[in-house]
């Protein structure tokens, strides 16, 4: 992580401390830290990996993890499913249509171009919410699946994230340091500033 990411990642840690109303001894004994190394870190918007992975961890937070992982999903190991292609493309059609239904309710809530704020919503209507966050993270899961599906007929799942990882820059999505420390040994640095 280079030290503008190592600086967002701290001061969405402040961000994240603030909102839970958390002082520093409290994430020292969330993530097993003194609270001398918490201070340390925080002051100096640096730590070792280890550590971000357990202040990530302790504060529950899908923007750190997003930082760290590039994904803001637990990962599950769904070892009921068995990883065959074209049943898990079909899996994955599934939860496609069922996430765009609930996109769709969602949508159609009355306020939903002007709420900002969850209590705008009626209880009905925050359960609807959560639901469609259910369906996202399905599909997120059967993504991974019919990756590792794919991979075991002999596509390869990198040479369609590096194209996407193209795409990305591209459009503005991400930046050339971030498509760099990314896919490094796939994608060179020539390659990124030709786009």
């Amino acid at each position: 992580m280079d030290r503008t990411d190592m600086r967002k990642f701290f001061s969405i840690v402040r961000e994240e401390l603030a909102r839970k109303k958390w002082t520093q001894k409290r994430l020292a004994k969330e993530t097993d830290y003194s609270e001398s190394t918490i201070s340390q870190y925080l002051n100096k918007d640096y730590g070792p990996e280890h550590f971000l992975e357990a202040v990530a961890a302790a504060l529950n937070s899908r923007r750190l993890r997003l930082i760290l992982t590039g994904t803001t999903s637990n990962g599950v190991y769904m070892d009921k499913i068995p990883i065959c292609f074209p049943l898990n493309v079909d899996r994955l059609e599934t939860e496609c249509q069922e996430l765009i239904k609930k996109i769709r309710e969602v949508k159609r809530l009355n306020q939903f171009q002007n709420a900002f704020n969850l209590n705008s919503y009626k209880q009905s209507e925050q359960k609807l919410l959560k639901e469609m966050l259910q369906e996202m993270d399905d599909i997120k899961h059967c993504i991974d699946i019919v990756n590792i599906a794919a991979e075991d007929i002999g596509l390869n799942p990198d040479e369609v994230s590096t194209d996407n990882l193209k795409k990305y820059l591209k459009r503005g999505y991400i930046s050339a340091q971030i498509a760099k420390d990314t896919y490094s040994s796939q994608v060179s640095v020539l390659s990124i500033n030709a786009l």
